[in-house]
């Protein structure tokens, strides 16, 4: 694309497209398995 053409570049929306879709999946996965919250990961593992 040129410069000053008056649209922006397609890629500027894609990082906030993949975070609402991995907000999503991330909801619906704990919504099926019944977790309200994030497990405690200090030390990179998950205390389940």
């Amino acid at each position: 694309m040129r410069k000053g053409d008056g649209e922006a570049p397609q890629h500027c929306g894609s990082h906030f497209d993949l975070v609402s879709h991995y907000e999503r999946r991330i909801s619906k996965l704990r919504r099926e398995l019944g977790t309200t919250q994030y497990p405690y990961w200090a030390d990179g593992q998950a205390q389940l």
